[in-house]
């Protein structure tokens, strides 16, 4: 209605002011009549278009502010949902720092997702999440999938609480875009699976590992050991095969309960020859089995000198003892990516040919993959 007025006012003042000219110069009406009828045309035309854009303006400023309580209304519902429902979710944007978080996520962390997410990237996610510094490929994985493919995802990664504590939590992620298609903000919800998670990685820890002796089991010795030929491009790789001698005897003549106990010494002595990031598991039985990675011939040969060596044992039971001795088959690659079944038959056949030479001691068999180029037998020093 203001802009109304205004473009009257203004047509009324143009075409007042003609009339006026006009008024006290008759003579001009007479010559330029027709110039004055289109002055006062052209002031009511100015008049009603000044009004139209008036309108408009204040048409567009009206629903510029309808937007703006839509939107900031729409937030209070999404805040106060988040707020009375029991999921941690979470908003947090791109480019702005427009980030929306549930209160259950300062219930169970003690933290809050600080509004300076401004240019995110998947180390600002990190340090958001608190996310330990172990689980950072997870992060890169889910930012990368949701920024640059445009697709969710969800990952299980440890969360640190306001105390110190971790908690194993599910994070889900979504996109959200604007009108015009451009990624504004991820959306999702965390969720606490620490219990099932350390419950699953318990029966996972059991399933891969030897009860008694604590080491890995023959099924995820081989996957391990798989896994890492095939990643990896590390040479000068072995695998040995460690057998008691006449362990039969030992149970035979001691009982069952000395024999575990010899199976557990064994498992001992061989964690403490070999290093940590060398792969020790049991086989089954008095059978032990050694993947080493990336170590020189001649190491290979001193440090199998002394397995032999250490194995070499007296174990007494009341008026009883036995002596008990290992023999040690060797298969060993100096090229990139052998073959693993043909490192383990290699390596089997290297301690057959030790047992049958006497036992109580090593023989290693040098492989290039599938190729084996020659045998060497290295007697233990009695």
């Amino acid at each position: 209605m203001k802009g109304f007025k205004h473009g009257c006012l203004l047509g009324m003042i143009i075409v007042l002011g003609i009339a006026g000219w006009i008024w006290y110069t008759p003579n001009v009406w007479q010559q330029y009549w027709k110039e004055c009828m289109l002055l006062c045309i052209f002031g009511l035309i100015t008049g009603s278009v000044y009004y139209e854009v008036m309108l408009f303006k204040q048409r567009e400023h009206r629903l510029q502010k309808e937007e703006e309580q839509r939107l900031l209304l729409q937030q209070k519902r999404y805040q106060l949902v988040l707020d009375n429902s029991d999921e941690m979710m979470y908003e947090i944007g791109i480019c702005e720092a427009s980030d929306i978080i549930s209160d259950r996520v300062y219930e169970k962390f003690g933290w809050r997702i600080p509004k300076q997410s401004k240019n995110l990237d998947a180390q600002i996610l990190m340090k958001i999440w608190h996310v330990v510094s172990e689980d950072e490929p997870q992060v890169r994985l889910l930012y990368d999938r949701i920024t640059k493919q445009g697709r969710s995802g969800r990952i299980v990664v440890r969360m640190q609480k306001s105390d110190g504590e971790f908690l194993w939590c599910a994070v889900t992620g979504f996109p959200l875009y604007d009108t015009q298609q451009r990624l504004v903000s991820i959306v999702g919800k965390i969720e606490d699976v620490d219990r099932e998670t350390k419950v699953r990685k318990q029966l996972e820890q059991e399933n891969r590992t030897d009860r008694m002796t604590g080491l890995v089991n023959k099924s995820a010795f081989a996957t391990e050991t798989i896994r890492y030929l095939r990643q990896n491009t590390a040479m000068n790789t072995a695998i040995i095969f460690i057998d008691m001698d006449h362990f039969k005897e030992v149970n035979d003549t001691m009982g069952h309960s000395m024999g575990d106990h010899v199976i557990c010494d064994m498992a001992q002595k061989l964690q403490i020859i070999f290093a940590n990031y060398d792969f020790v598991a049991r086989f089954g039985g008095d059978e032990f089995c050694v993947f080493v990675k990336d170590i020189p011939y001649d190491t290979l040969k001193s440090k199998l000198e002394w397995t032999v060596d250490k194995l070499h044992c007296i174990y007494t039971s009341a008026d009883k003892c036995i002596e008990v001795t290992a023999s040690i088959g060797a298969a060993y690659c100096t090229q990139k990516g052998p073959d693993y079944q043909v490192l383990l038959d290699t390596a089997d056949a290297a301690l057959y040919e030790a047992k049958k030479k006497g036992r109580n001691q090593y023989i290693i068999k040098n492989i290039v993959g599938a190729l084996r180029l020659g045998d060497k037998m290295y007697a233990a020093k009695k």
